[in-house]
């Protein structure tokens, strides 16, 4: 068929049974989640206590905190950010000091996968398909939980993936004016926000401004990325016959780019992940440390707020934390199954476990598409090309 087959290590196949194997798993991740979240969450008494604290405009943990009441003047959007505010703030304010490195730790790492997600819209193969909307999934996520429209997003990915032409070189490509600015788009978006709304500000107001403005964040990148692509390539306008690189061009223009963005995102991941395992060793606090940040207790009884949200967190961060290990090692398979690589699924899977304790479970996936976008660009350019070429 298509020359790009004689670099294949071997004939590409499809998932089979896998593919639904893994579509059910994502999705039991989702619904587990949800129930987590949103059913077994309604017995820790957290209802009664957002009452109190947006009837009264105070916290049990601070009275004179006041809750902010008016951020854009229309009435619903208000009133959800009132609550996402009496939510963040235990954590935030440092009143339950296990739920706020939980929350710093898990927000954190969310730089990661907005920004592959960010990617995977502008590339080609996922044009006209549900990964092109990347400011929906965002909404979603934040609307009711990373723990269970990420999932979802990788039931959706690993539907449209299976079929062969969806690997066709030419089609991994992104446009190089947003390969080029996704980086900027990804600080200024998203980066920029949590680094400021966990900054420890005095003014109670300017601490849910900030969280507020963090609730919006994940989709200001998708918009950023359009504008800044936009100027660029008004800036920088190139021959329609350099918009593609075909294999005898040498290296795609967008991977220097591309791969710069994970080595990025990957050491803010690496140093968020080490940041906080260096304060839970040396932590003298006997109620801050690796349990009690990390483990859950989901019983069906009534818990004070810092710990019932703590516990409300614990459920979309392991729902997210489980669903993404699988999605990296299954997009390794993945490039095996297709003839791009003939690694040890075993081996590999083994190695980005232990990456996700050693250097965290955002650098684990931006190392993964690392190691992915470079596979994809080998059957671009021929593989003898690419390694003498140094």
């Amino acid at each position: 068929m298509a020359p790009y087959k004689d670099f294949l290590l071997n004939e590409p196949k499809k998932r089979g049974i896998y593919q639904w194997v893994l579509i059910v798993f994502y999705l039991t991740c989702a619904a587990l989640v949800h129930y987590g979240m949103w059913v077994q969450s309604g017995s820790w008494g957290l209802g009664t206590q957002f009452g109190q604290i947006i009837s009264t405009g105070s916290f049990p943990d601070d009275p004179t905190f006041p809750l902010k009441r008016t951020y854009v003047g229309i009435p619903a959007i208000d009133d959800y950010l009132v609550f996402l505010a009496a939510a963040y703030m235990p954590g935030l304010c440092s009143w339950n000091k296990r739920f706020g490195t939980l929350q710093m730790y898990f927000l954190g790492h969310l730089i990661q996968p907005i920004a592959i997600w960010t990617i995977e819209a502008f590339r080609s193969r996922n044009t006209m398909t549900l990964l092109a909307l990347p400011t929906i999934w965002f909404t979603l996520v934040q609307w009711a939980g990373v723990g269970i429209y990420m999932p979802i997003y990788y039931a959706v990915y690993t539907w449209i993936s299976d079929v062969e032409s969806y690997w066709s070189p030419l089609k991994r490509f992104v446009p190089i004016e947003y390969a080029k600015t996704l980086l900027a788009a990804n600080f200024l978006g998203y980066i920029l926000p949590t680094i400021l709304m966990f900054i420890p500000w005095s003014n109670p107001y300017t601490i849910q401004n900030f969280e507020a403005l963090w609730q919006v964040s994940p989709m200001l990148v998708p918009l950023f990325a359009m504008i800044f692509g936009t100027i660029y390539a008004w800036q920088n306008p190139k021959p329609s016959e350099e918009k593609l690189t075909p294999p005898s061009k040498g290296e795609p223009f967008d991977l220097v780019s591309l791969k710069l963005i994970y080595v990025v995102t990957g050491a803010c991941g690496v140093f968020l992940h080490w940041g906080i395992m260096i304060k839970l060793l040396t932590s003298i606090d006997p109620g801050l440390t690796f349990g009690s940040v990390f483990l859950p207790d989901w019983s069906a009884t009534a818990k004070p707020l810092g710990e019932g949200i703590k516990n409300l967190f614990l459920a979309d961060f392991w729902g997210y934390y489980l669903a993404s290990y699988v999605w990296c090692a299954s997009a390794v398979w993945d490039l095996n199954r297709v003839g791009q690589t003939d690694v040890d699924i075993t081996t590999a899977s083994v190695a980005i476990l232990a990456g996700h304790f050693i250097i965290g479970p955002g650098a684990a996936m931006s190392a993964v598409w690392y190691y992915r976008e470079d596979a994809m660009a080998l059957h671009i350019v021929p593989r003898k090309e690419k390694l003498h070429r140094n």
